[in-house]
């Protein structure tokens, strides 16, 4: 072919594919006239049921009328199901019995919650009595990202990666999100890629007033510990042990608010107090033996020292946004020590970019930390089941199937 031209060649090439195509259309149509003589089509189709029957149902009983299928749905109303059936050529009616044990949990978020699933399944899964940290978490991930990235330029940085990523990852929703509040949280600071003469602060500059900084996350820990004892006392009441365990929770927020509140006012430490004696209290309804009431203030006691470290953990956040302004105040530095206008810009693009990559990394760390084990602690088990809906079989299968 290649011997005598190149216009001889293509010519020979088209009628060889030609030919090609001539033969594989010829071997389609015997495999079609092979597949109808033998019932594949038929075969194939009761092969698909059986396969799906397999896959999605764990436990079924069938006559020559009935079929019991062992499973769960989230739709109460059985004509839902009787349609669904009816699409797929199975013309059957629905009947509920009483569940032989505990229901699986129902996870349906919206698109926006979806990105934070990745915390609570890191735990587990939601159970039926107990809170969903899920929408919590999208509140206060958000928020102490952006407190500790606060920086306008950066924010928009990670904006940016986000939707770069959007076809590359499912978590993309949660770096943007993230990105929106480092870049809200630059307005906060006034900081614009470590500039802070470009825009005035909505509030402070962290360097000039450190302390504030500092504080501002430790309230915050307080008022998020007391949501996690709070929803802990939800969860027991849900599960029928609001007496005794409600009365704990409640003992517990009193010893601990009384002890931060004494910081402020000596006079307050009596919440403390209040709450020592709501405990002896409950121990002595529950069971009068001095050892029940001697371990009931030993826990008493272990999780309230547990619950001021949880407060003084808080203090990273701060610290975080600090060091955030340090390092930025170091490239602002570098950068305008040289009179050289290309490497001023150079050291100043390299500079955010490493703050921006380490403190993205180390950030996200602290961040998982503090929600898995400073809030989720205080009230998640996650010992529930996932539902898990089955797909539908393909109606030809059932179809085909019948014949």
């Amino acid at each position: 072919c290649f011997q005598d031209g190149p216009r001889v060649c293509a010519q020979d090439l088209a009628a060889r594919g030609a030919q090609i195509e001539r033969q594989l259309r010829r071997l389609e149509q015997g495999l079609r006239r092979l597949a109808a003589d033998q019932g594949l089509d038929r075969s194939l189709g009761v092969l698909q049921r059986i396969d799906w029957f397999l896959k999605t149902a764990r436990d079924i009983h069938c006559d020559d009328q009935v079929c019991w299928i062992t499973g769960w749905t989230n739709t109460p109303d059985r004509s839902v199901l009787e349609g669904a059936l009816k699409e797929v050529g199975v013309e059957a009616p629905v009947a509920f019995r009483d569940p032989p044990g505990p229901a699986p949990s129902v996870t349906a978020y919206p698109l926006w919650l979806k990105p934070f699933e990745v915390f609570t399944q890191a735990v587990g899964v939601p159970g039926l009595r107990e809170a969903d940290p899920t929408t919590w978490v999208a509140v206060l991930v958000p928020l102490l990202f952006g407190y500790m990235c606060g920086d306008v330029g950066h924010g928009l940085v990670i904006l940016a990666a986000a939707l770069l990523l959007r076809t590359r990852t499912k978590l993309w929703p949660l770096l943007a999100l993230c990105g929106a509040a480092a870049t809200t949280f630059g307005f906060v600071y006034g900081d614009v890629f470590g500039y802070e003469h470009l825009i005035a602060p909505l509030w402070v500059r962290p360097l000039e007033e450190p302390l504030l900084i500092l504080l501002a996350p430790l309230v915050a820990g307080t008022l998020i510990l007391t949501l996690g004892v709070a929803l802990h006392f939800v969860g027991t009441c849900w599960r029928g042990q609001g007496g005794s365990r409600g009365f704990s929770d409640l003992a517990q927020l009193l010893v601990y608010w009384g002890i931060l509140l004494m910081i402020l006012d000596p006079q307050l430490g009596w919440l403390a107090v209040a709450g020592t004696v709501l405990c002896v209290a409950n121990q002595v309804r529950i069971n009068r033996r001095p050892s029940e009431l001697a371990a009931g203030l030993g826990n008493l006691a272990q999780s309230t020292f547990e619950l001021l470290l949880n407060t003084l953990s808080f203090a990273r956040v701060g610290a975080f946004a600090l060091a955030h302004a340090a390092l930025q105040s170091t490239v602002i530095i570098l950068s305008g020590s040289t009179r050289v206008l290309g490497l001023a810009i150079l050291i100043a693009v390299i500079g955010n970019l490493l703050v921006v990559i380490l403190e993205g990394v180390i950030v996200s760390i602290q961040t998982t930390r503090l929600v898995l084990f400073e809030f989720f602690v205080r009230f998640f088990e996650g010992e529930g089941r996932q539902f898990r809906p089955t797909a539908a079989p393909r109606p030809g299968a059932i179809k085909e199937g019948r014949g």
